[in-house]
């Protein structure tokens, strides 16, 4: 097995139209363009472009895991309806007493 420096992971991101948006911006005769070029070597703005869509795509995954904790407490709190009533009448805060809630379970992301 050869020798490498690195390794690539085939992960593209969905958010495909930021790159399609800088396909579009460079290959057009803009001011824009022009400006852009001035800046930025063609290279630095695909590599703007892949690490804005990188980035999008991890804020989708977190908002995703984020939303499943969400609806696991709110279904734990929906198991406990006379003490969240007590909890809403006496001011005080409602524990969610399952760490795998909040922390997620062993196996899981």
């Amino acid at each position: 097995m050869p020798d490498c420096n690195y390794v690539h992971l085939n992960y593209p991101p969905t958010s495909g139209w930021v790159i399609r948006l800088i396909n579009v911006l460079l290959n057009s005769r803009s001011e824009v363009q022009e400006r852009l070029t001035t800046w930025w070597t063609r290279e630095e703005v695909y590599e703007i472009a892949l690490a804005l869509a990188s980035k999008l795509e991890m804020v989708r995954v977190v908002a995703r895991r984020l939303d499943e904790r969400l609806q696991e407490i709110g279904k734990a709190l929906l198991e406990r309806p006379d003490e969240i009533l007590e909890c809403l009448r006496e001011n005080s805060a409602c524990l969610v007493r399952r760490d795998d809630l909040l922390l997620g379970n062993a196996g899981g992301p």
